[in-house]
């Protein structure tokens, strides 16, 4: 069940990920636009993915706080270089 759930979580995230990508690519916005907005946007579907990560042991030794701003760093990083990749 573990698994599933960070499954589950992952896929959320992607989508609003995708989403908020979208709109952003729409807008031509700036590149450093992208990292905040998901950030802000998808705060709850992190917060979920990070949950059920660590409930499977993928994230052991932290709580949903005390990870949260690795994971939303994380969350930027891979956010901005997918929006890279997809403004070429």
């Amino acid at each position: 069940s573990a698994p599933a759930d960070a499954g589950g979580g992952r896929q959320s995230m992607e989508q609003c990920t995708g989403r908020v990508l979208g709109r952003l690519l729409k807008a031509r916005a700036p590149e450093t636009q992208v990292g905040p907005a998901v950030i802000q946007q998808c705060d709850a579907q992190l917060r979920s993915t990070l949950a059920a990560a660590i409930r499977s042991g993928e994230a052991g030794g932290c709580t949903v706080e005390s990870c949260l701003t690795l994971a939303q760093q994380r969350a930027a990083e891979e956010a901005t270089q997918a929006y890279r990749a997809q403004m070429r």
